[in-house]
């Protein structure tokens, strides 16, 4: 996978790290990038659609009670089910 982060612009509002097999390393993917792309001064929103395992979840939030299913449950109350990233040297403008 390559992208050019300069290029990134306001216009980009959703990145997809997908697969269809496991172990190919979208959870490693998909936190790098995000933590790469906050440092670049854009907000930045990691969503674990991983509803088995939630890795990136207990990875980058572990104290977390909630996650994606319960926020759609509750769209009104989407601030509440959203955690800043906890990772030591991690910034905090990154949110899981």
């Amino acid at each position: 996978m390559s992208i050019d982060v300069a290029r990134l612009t306001r216009e980009v509002r959703v990145i997809g790290i997908v697969s269809s097999l496991p172990k190919e390393g979208k959870t490693t993917v998909a936190a790098n990038f995000g933590h790469l792309t906050a440092l670049t001064g854009h907000r930045t929103l990691l969503i674990d659609g991983d509803l088995h395992t939630r890795s990136l979840t207990r990875e980058l939030a572990p104290n977390a009670k909630t996650g994606l299913l319960e926020a759609l449950k509750e769209p009104r109350s989407l601030g509440y089910h959203i955690s800043a990233a906890r990772r030591p040297g991690w910034i905090s403008c990154l949110r899981v």
